[in-house]
């Protein structure tokens, strides 16, 4: 649809059928201007690189499609569609905030350590840098301004100690690839239970929302295991289905070794998985 509306509005508007390119998406396609618009830059983006026309084929989004053909460049695109293959749908949205060429090597480096692991099935994730903080405007009176300056200079909250640290460490943001939420109602989770001589060491910790914590990692939905590939701390998460993600941490410990975690069983698993972002073409996997 997106090429065919490229040909119908350039030919419209070229021979003057319609007074405007919003009349013509409104009456031809049944569209907004804006959505029309996208729907051109998507149609551009097919034309320049067959290999994203392909790849949607096969499965990749519209929307992810068009965002790669408007940040990559043209001669990183197929590398960065194999990135796509192992990676989640988030996970890509945040690989394509920094597509630069140093990411595209971690990513590269991720994938063959992945595969080496565990097997081409298992997808990958990789620590990305906090999100800076929105700005927000705040309504009030001149006295407030002083007030705000007052308690910064003054007022000093305690540091973190104990367990509770992993939720600073990790931004208050779960820690599960899949999910990614940042909340304050931020919970931390031992990746060796405590009843099997687990420490309270941040370094056996992770952040977790209250759903992936409870329903997922404690109700057998979900499992989360600190392994070490070549070095490089990573938890291995799974669900019952057979979907596994190695998602690696921003520090490694260079102590490779045995997993950490047990493993919880269940027979449930929620919709909420690793769907991987498209399957490559037969004739482009090895």
């Amino acid at each position: 649809m997106a090429r065919a509306w490229s040909l119908i509005r350039r030919d419209a508007l070229w021979k003057g059928a319609f007074d405007s390119e919003e009349a013509c998406a409104n009456e031809v396609v049944g569209l907004s201007l804006r959505q029309a618009q996208r729907l051109a830059q998507l149609g551009a983006t097919l034309e320049r690189h067959p290999a994203i026309d392909e790849a949607i084929r096969h499965g990749l989004s519209p929307r992810h499609a068009e965002r790669l053909g408007r940040v990559v460049g043209g001669g990183m695109v197929r590398d960065w569609l194999a990135v796509a293959e192992r990676v989640g749908r988030l996970e890509l949205d945040r690989a394509l905030d920094d597509p630069s060429s140093e990411r595209l090597a971690a990513y590269s480096e991720a994938i063959a350590l992945a595969t080496s692991a565990g097997g081409p099935g298992v997808r990958v994730a990789l620590p990305h840098p906090p999100l800076p903080p929105a700005g927000q405007l705040v309504r009030g009176s001149t006295d407030l301004l002083a007030a705000a300056r007052w308690w910064l200079e003054t007022v000093h909250l305690p540091s973190r100690t104990g367990f509770s640290r992993v939720k600073e460490r990790d931004d208050w943001r779960c820690a599960n690839p899949e999910c990614g939420r940042q909340t304050l109602r931020i919970e931390a989770h031992h990746l060796v239970m405590r009843s099997e001589g687990g420490s309270d060491d941040p370094a056996n910790g992770i952040a977790t929302c209250r759903v992936c914590h409870l329903r997922g990692l404690h109700g057998g939905r979900l499992t989360a295991v600190a392994i070490a590939v070549e070095g490089h701390d990573a938890i291995l998460w799974s669900w019952p289905d057979g979907r596994r993600v190695l998602s690696f941490r921003a520090t490694a410990s260079g102590a490779p070794g045995t997993p950490l975690s047990r493993t919880v069983r269940g027979s449930r698993f929620t919709a909420r998985v690793n769907e991987p972002s498209f399957t490559a073409p037969p004739e482009s996997q090895p």
